[in-house]
């Protein structure tokens, strides 16, 4: 349902050339991932003959992007953000919002809606729809010896495999680097 919003808002600015205000919405990517940051920008275009002083533009973000470059839960629903621009006659002004991906669900579609309205004018919009990606984190975090009591425990169902495991565990165990610290910690 999303998608098919997005892109009949999106067909009706790309069609509009000859519209007063053409509203554009872009982060550069196509793959929202979880917990990375991405920058919406968002491209007004003024076709009018005058300048539009106070031309309000509104972004429409969905519960799934969380405002700012760090976040840590979404918001319970769509939120919007609002500016006041001017934009002289036949120039472009643009705007950007940061957001941060939040729990997202692989392959969902994420939907964020511009629109920009002026006094006297009709309310103009445009679209960017993104597929959502999970991250996958590179290190478990688990100590070497909890996963040496995993392969210990799964040896004695299939003793069998010991000599393959012993060197797979030899080969592929993390090493921390000279002069760092075993026990790592992140923070935000």
């Amino acid at each position: 349902m999303a998608f098919v919003v997005a892109l009949t808002v999106t067909l009706a600015a790309l069609r509009g050339t000859d519209h007063d205000v053409v509203v554009t919405v872009d982060d550069g990517i196509d793959t929202v991932t979880e917990n990375l940051p991405a920058t919406y920008r968002v491209s007004v275009h003024n076709n009018t003959g005058q300048r539009l002083d106070q031309l309000e533009v509104t972004l429409t973000t969905p519960s799934s992007l969380v405002l700012g470059r760090t976040g840590s839960a979404s918001a319970q629903g769509a939120t919007e953000t609002k500016w006041l621009v001017d934009v002289a006659a036949g120039a472009t002004a643009q705007v950007e919002l940061d957001v941060v991906a939040g729990a997202v669900s692989m392959g969902s579609e994420i939907t964020v809606i511009a629109c920009a309205s002026a006094v006297g004018l009709s309310s103009t919009c445009g679209a960017d729809v993104d597929r959502a990606a999970t991250a996958v984190k590179a290190e478990s975090g688990a100590p070497w010896w909890a996963t040496l009591t995993m392969w210990w425990q799964f040896l004695l169902v299939a003793p069998g495999l010991l000599p393959f495991v012993l060197v797979g565990f030899a080969v592929c165990r993390p090493r921390g680097r000279r002069g760092e610290a075993h026990d790592r910690s992140e923070s935000s």
